[in-house]
């Protein structure tokens, strides 16, 4: 047999997997996954400036951001863009997001309930910017 028929009869087989392991949402853990690896890699070679080159250069502000962005990916269950994100950013080496601190340096005033802390400081930001931007 020659690739071009083992190809075809491993297709329906293919096809199958693929199909499985989209209905259970294995396929996006994977490709998350397989994602995060490729930086954690790519982070871990000295000679590979590209893949450090922001996180040396980044700013208080920039950093401060990423957090964000990292709580809005955790409080909101995407854990795999999470995954991804904390190995592209850096975040891993930073040190640990302090909430009411960055409430405090936004300005930002949220109830002390549970509904409130479950709620990502970029969400906060942007209701409160809509809360004043005059509506048309």
């Amino acid at each position: 047999m020659d690739n071009t028929t083992e190809d075809k009869e491993l297709e329906p087989l293919k096809t199958a997997v693929l199909s499985a392991l989209q209905s259970d949402g294995s396929l996006d853990e994977i490709r998350a996954q397989l994602r995060a690896h490729v930086f954690r890699v790519c982070d871990n070679i000295d000679d590979n400036k590209h893949c450090v080159q922001h996180i040396t250069r980044a700013t208080d502000d920039h950093l401060f951001v990423d957090q964000l962005i990292a709580e809005y990916l955790r409080l909101n269950g995407y854990k795999h863009s999470l995954s991804v994100f904390a190995n592209e950013s850096g975040q891993q080496k930073q040190s640990k997001f302090d909430r009411s601190s960055a409430q405090h340096k936004l300005g930002l005033r949220l109830k002390d309930d549970n509904q409130s802390k479950q709620l990502p400081l970029l969400t906060a930001i942007v209701k409160n910017c809509l809360k004043k931007t005059p509506k048309k």
